[in-house]
């Protein structure tokens, strides 16, 4: 093999990545000679019951889990080791293997990275309609601390997502995870109306390791909730961030956690770490926090109800009238400290009508099989001023919207890729007809080269209608077929315009119509 740049990579990465590996290594050779020796003591105590509930309880459960991530392991290092046989080692490889070994996205590793941070804002309002001001201090944030103008020892960003439901805000928190570490599985989610209670603390950053004065009554009482009697709860937060240490975390309905929980949260924001209940400390400086409350959001809608400032909301600004009540009851939830402790404090605006038709478009065209397929989905305003009027509800947001979509028009055009054969490429238009009743409008058309090999037009597939699904009156389908051009053009005659003009070929396409019934 011929070594193009290793020593300099693997040894930068080595240094920067590694280092936690080995932590936790050591963490979990102690982790499991601790079991044993609460093993032992319980055994030389005569207290058979808990030496038995340690040893096929924890012990036997560490050991299974450890030993199939060894076979694992081994298992993608035999697969890496033959793809790399006959390869040159050069440092995307090396990013690779570090990336395996550490779960750090490999985009995090390479130069790659610089031009995805510069693209980040851009990315982000390609796939979050309508939220712009909130992208924009996102972005700042991140490129901040990307080029280290910010403190190294905390989290990447911390924010606080203010607004009314279903306007994007989780929508925003995963895509950004998706953008900055490569993956839908980067966002931890959790849900703080959970975490109500003083001790459910213990709960989000483990409990303590179990003692042997404990009676095997309380062991087996207090460890009902858990994986397996006798062995301490892995928190939901720090077990998840050990797994995967590049992450969005997103707290739902903060103002609804117990007011302990703030002095943990305090913690990891002011110092980018955490030790938990096992005395093992977690890093959380290459996280981002997203928390997100409604607080305030009946504000916003009685001022998306009240007419007079409808302008307002169109143009995508909040008044500063509505945002002062809202800051008022933010103030009398939360601790003066947290609000030193965030990066910024965003405010989501309602959607307008333009905003929920993109999204619309989105959730259509999102659709892999017809990506696969080679078909695009088109909507008239017609269509979309039909969905919006069935579907959306300012209280509850684009979820109803993305739910009627999902459930009716989603299900609708997979009934019609099961029954109809598609030429590839094809454009579906959806309308609508005089009584409400959705229309879709099949266009075939078949790519070809034109005269420029740079270039690609489209002509017709066939030179007349053939209805997959024969629910409409002939004469009303060659009324609507012959009036494609001029109200007196056959068929025929248009075919043979087809071979004549170069225009007429890139406008010409077979059409058929099919209704859905509602």
């Amino acid at each position: 093999r011929r070594l193009n740049l290793v020593p300099d990579v693997a040894t930068n990465l080595s240094h920067h990545y590694i280092q936690n590996q080995n932590l936790l290594h050591k963490a979990s050779e102690q982790h499991m000679e601790n079991l044993r020796v609460e093993m032992t003591h319980a055994g030389r105590e005569k207290n058979l019951a808990l030496a038995n509930v340690i040893k096929y309880g924890a012990v036997s459960h560490d050991e299974k889990e450890i030993t199939e991530t060894e076979h694992q392991i081994t298992e993608e290092n035999k697969q890496q080791q033959a793809r790399l046989s006959n390869n040159i080692i050069g440092p995307n490889i090396i990013h690779e293997i570090v990336s395996r070994r550490t779960g750090i996205p490999t985009s995090e590793l390479s130069q790659a990275q610089h031009h995805r941070l510069l693209k980040l804002n851009e990315n982000l309002r390609k796939k979050v309609v309508g939220q712009d001001d909130a992208i924009d201090s996102i972005t700042k944030v991140v490129l901040r601390h990307k080029g280290e103008f910010s403190r190294q020892n905390q989290p990447i960003g911390s924010f606080l997502f203010l607004g009314t439901h279903g306007v994007g805000k989780t929508e925003l928190a995963k895509t950004l995870a998706l953008e900055l570490f490569d993956s839908t599985e980067s966002i931890i989610c959790i849900d703080m109306s959970k975490y109500t209670e003083s001790n459910s603390i213990a709960r989000l950053v483990s409990v303590p390791p179990i003692k042997s004065s404990f009676s095997i009554a309380q062991l087996i009482d207090e460890s009902s909730d858990k994986k397996h009697v006798g062995f301490e709860q892995d928190g939901e937060l720090t077990e998840a961030i050990r797994r995967q240490p590049y992450a969005v975390i997103l707290f739902n309905k903060i103002e609804k956690t117990h007011p302990q929980i703030w002095n943990t949260l305090l913690q990891v924001l002011d110092n980018g770490r955490l030790e938990d209940g096992k005395g093992q400390t977690v890093d959380f400086t290459n996280t981002i926090f997203v928390l997100t409350s409604n607080i305030g959001a009946q504000y916003i809608l009685e001022e998306v109800e009240n007419q007079s400032s409808s302008i307002k909301i169109s143009n995508g600004e909040l008044s500063q009238t509505i945002k002062n009540p809202i800051m008022k009851e933010v103030r009398l939830c939360f601790q003066s400290e947290f609000f030193n402790r965030l990066d910024d404090i965003v405010f989501f605006q309602p959607l307008n009508i333009n905003q929920l038709s993109s999204i619309v478009h989105l959730q259509l065209k999102s659709l892999e099989c017809l990506k696969e397929k080679d078909i695009e989905i088109n909507l008239t305003d017609k269509a979309i001023q039909s969905i919006l009027k069935k579907s959306y509800n300012p209280v509850y947001g684009v979820d109803p919207l993305k739910r009627y979509v999902e459930e009716y028009l989603k299900e609708e055009l997979s009934k019609l890729l099961i029954q109809t054969r598609f030429a590839s490429p094809s454009l579906v238009t959806i309308d609508t007809d005089i009584n409400n009743r959705y229309l879709f409008r099949i266009q075939h058309l078949q790519r070809t080269t034109s005269n420029s090999p740079k270039k690609l037009g489209y002509v017709r597939h066939s030179t007349h209608e053939e209805p997959m699904i024969n629910v409409d009156d002939d004469d009303e389908q060659e009324n609507r077929f012959s009036a494609y051009e001029d109200g007196n053009t056959s068929p025929r005659r248009l075919s043979k315009q087809m071979k004549q003009s170069p225009r007429m070929r890139k406008r010409f396409y077979s059409t058929t119509y099919i209704f859905i019934k509602q």
